[in-house]
């Protein structure tokens, strides 16, 4: 078994005793939908890959690839899960991938930063951070609030 498998398997366990809940979809959704995306893209089939973002998300995800033509000039050539952190219904999967978008012949390897969400049992990508497909999440998460300071007020 991969290390990261390992590394996600502990990880979901560690957010299941937190929260006390376990995410619907489980490890082995989020590892499936995770390959399933990498897997579909690496074959060029964009549009069936689209169909793993979430569903307010996906048209804008599609016409942006098909503006850069990745439909013709985007070759994903290999990828690697690196690791992922699970939060409830939320899951950061982090991956390496080597893609080349012609008619450059130079090869480019990302790391990239998949946001997934757990909708009723079926994880989606909400946001993709680097790489060849990046694509911004349509609700950022609220950042910390700045401390103040005490002649603040």
């Amino acid at each position: 078994m991969p290390t990261w498998a390992l590394a996600l398997a502990s990880l979901l366990l560690c957010a299941g005793c937190a929260h006390g809940r376990k995410s619907k979809g489980g490890v082995d959704g989020l590892k499936a939908a995770a390959e399933r995306f990498h897997q579909l893209a690496r074959w060029g089939d964009l549009r069936s890959a689209f169909q793993l973002v979430t569903p307010e998300q996906r048209l804008k995800a599609l016409k942006e690839a098909l503006d850069r033509k990745d439909d013709d000039n985007l070759k994903v050539l290999d990828y690697e899960l690196e690791d992922a952190q699970v939060d409830g219904a939320r899951a950061t999967v982090l991956s390496k991938i080597t893609w080349q978008r012609l008619p450059s012949v130079s090869a480019k390897t990302d790391a990239v930063t998949f946001e997934f969400v757990d909708r009723e049992g079926v994880w989606f990508i909400d946001g993709i951070e680097g790489g060849p497909l990046p694509l911004a999440k349509e609700h950022p998460s609220p950042g910390p609030t700045p401390a103040r300071s005490a002649g603040e007020g």
